[in-house]
């Protein structure tokens, strides 16, 4: 959406730009003194009209990768968690989740990330996590210790869908909460 926005930017300053010009080829200048002072305050009102327009599109551009840094902060910090946990499993399951964590953070760097600066994601990224959340919804607790882990657990794998489904291209903006 930033993208459109400096488009219509461009094009209507093209617009303005071109106008002037062509008012400056079809009236004489000594019709346009009349209107000087007149034109002076139509200017200046276009000149906030588009110092306004300008703020909008810096403001939303700013807001957009301000919540993209935040994101990939949550997703980080919920990966993390996902893997402390991993290592108070016994094994198999220990290297399994450990296992997964370490691929889908792998993929989603080197392959994911190029990918959503061209607006699309990765399928294999989204399976991984897929594999992992069922992974984790599979695990029993034994212990009180073992349950409040995997309760963790259970909120790491929220965020880290939730911080997927925001960035993917593929989300409305009312899976993003937005609207």
């Amino acid at each position: 959406m930033p993208v459109l926005g400096i488009l219509l930017l461009l094009a209507g300053s093209a617009v303005a730009t071109a106008a002037v010009f062509g008012v400056a080829r079809a009236v004489p200048l000594e019709k346009r003194k009349a209107n000087n002072d007149a034109m002076g305050f139509v200017y200046a009102q276009v000149g906030v009209i588009y110092a306004v327009v300008l703020a909008m599109v810096v403001v939303g551009v700013w807001e957009t990768r301000s919540q993209a840094h935040e994101n990939t902060y949550t997703e980080t910090n919920a990966l993390l968690q996902i893997a402390w946990y991993s290592r108070t499993l016994p094994q198999p399951d220990r290297g399994r989740l450990g296992a997964l964590v370490e691929e889908y953070t792998g993929r989603v760097i080197d392959d994911e990330w190029p990918l959503m600066a061209g607006q699309r994601d990765d399928p294999v990224a989204w399976r991984q996590f897929t594999e992992m959340r069922e992974t984790i919804n599979t695990l029993e607790p034994v212990t009180s210790a073992d349950e409040v882990r995997y309760e963790g657990a259970l909120d790491a794998v929220a965020q880290v869908g939730d911080a997927r489904r925001w960035g993917s291209p593929r989300a409305s903006e009312a899976e993003r909460g937005g609207g």
